[in-house]
């Protein structure tokens, strides 16, 4: 060696304290929050509830085909999706949600 050294730095013990935890935490809600308020409805990551309501969805045997006019005896064309054909069903108003 030629007589000439680094100098030698001083390490600080690093501790984990209550303040640092707290600091953290409200840190992490803020954010969550902004994240959710900021973030609009169709950009939202969809849940286990939203996907098995679109699957159930899209298995309903009748899907209504809403390019196509109704005729004169106030039928409305559906998508039969079993027999893969439009059919024509006389649609009565809903009673508690469900067509008759």
């Amino acid at each position: 060696m030629n007589g000439l050294s680094l100098p030698k730095k001083e390490e600080k013990e690093q501790r984990i304290s209550i303040a640092g935890i707290g600091n953290a935490a409200i840190a992490n809600v803020a954010t969550g929050f902004a994240k959710n308020i900021f973030t609009r409805e169709e950009n939202k990551p969809a849940t286990k509830g939203d996907l098995k309501a679109l699957l159930n969805q899209s298995q309903q045997r009748y899907l209504p085909v809403n390019n196509a006019p109704h005729r004169n005896d106030g039928t409305k064309a559906f998508y039969d999706s079993e027999n893969k054909v439009v059919v024509y069903r006389n649609i009565i108003p809903s009673f508690n949600g469900r067509n008759l």
